[in-house]
């Protein structure tokens, strides 16, 4: 069955509350093949890392996009090519991947060292919520009244209009947690991240990654890819780098790449992944664009 302009979508770290189901990698000779270039490269077995329970730290963003790029392949094969894609904080490293805007060991190399420079910094005082049902604009003038200077809490993605998730030092954090329940917020969500991603609490670990982006090759790509920090599209290889090199400490525009996504005539969005994530934030920053996600063999 063949869909036509549809979007391919990548979720990020936050999708491996779900545990990455293992049928494609059995059913699949080019899954195997794709999980065996990773493993050569790295020496380590990637495949068993992946789906033999609790993912290591240091390895979850290599499996995930392994995983997800591989569902993508099968998925582009049986419903035919997407006309653009998009991934959600880490997810947009496979929407590049998807679109060739980069080779697959070369951006292996890339998210491994950037794990590595996450991992190595302490951030036990650091967190991230998630508040509904409160205004965009009322949520930014709380995280003002306890941070004026934006550097310790900020909205650190754009989900819709009164739905967002703010990101920061714990205690500054759960201050505006409260006002924003006082506000009139429906729900303020722990999300219990490790680092207060998106934001200027970032900002050490975008410095050290320059130096791997700058060495990692990027090139036009087949199709374009919709950037998380300002929500445009391209298939410019520099362009897509750049913004990709700054989305750890910059917030997600999603809701201006859904909004773009609908304002070009894409309605229909397929998810690459575990769970999804990517699908619920779309769906409520526009109900209009139908979402399906693929997690198994069975979803297809």
């Amino acid at each position: 069955m063949k869909i036509s302009n549809w979007c391919a979508a990548f979720p990020g770290r936050d999708a491996l509350t779900k545990e990455l189901d293992q049928s494609f990698y059995n059913t699949y000779t080019s899954v195997k093949k794709r999980f065996a270039q990773a493993s050569q490269y790295f020496r380590t077995d990637i495949a068993k890392i992946c789906y033999s329970g609790e993912i290591p730290a240091k390895w979850q963003t290599v499996c995930l996009v392994t995983h997800c790029l591989s569902i993508y392949q099968v998925a582009a094969e049986q419903y035919g090519p997407p006309c653009c894609a998009i991934g959600y904080s880490q997810g947009e490293f496979t929407a590049c991947l998807a679109c060739g805007a980069a080779s697959f060991i070369p951006m292996l190399h890339l998210i491994f060292q950037l794990e590595y420079i996450l991992q190595s910094q302490s951030a036990a005082d650091e967190c991230m919520y998630r508040i509904i049902g409160l205004d965009t604009a009322i949520l930014e003038e709380c995280c003002k009244q306890i941070d004026p200077t934006g550097e310790k809490i900020c909205i650190s993605s754009y989900i819709s209009k009164d739905q967002n998730i703010i990101s920061g030092k714990k205690d500054k954090t759960e201050h505006v947690a409260a006002i924003a329940k006082q506000k009139g917020a429906r729900w303020a969500l722990n999300l219990h991240s490790p680092r207060a991603y998106h934001s200027p609490l970032c900002d050490a670990a975008a410095s050290q990654a320059k130096k791997y982006f700058s060495s990692t090759p990027f090139k036009e790509a087949t199709l374009p890819v919709y950037s998380c920090i300002d929500g445009s599209n391209s298939k410019s290889g520099t362009d897509i780098r750049r913004k990709l090199a700054v989305q750890i400490n910059h917030p997600i525009q999603w809701r201006k790449i859904s909004q773009n996504l609908t304002k070009g005539g894409v309605f229909h969005l397929i998810e690459c992944g575990p769970g999804c994530t990517v699908s619920a934030n779309t769906r409520i920053a526009d109900e209009r664009i139908q979402c399906k996600w693929i997690g198994s063999i069975n979803d297809l």
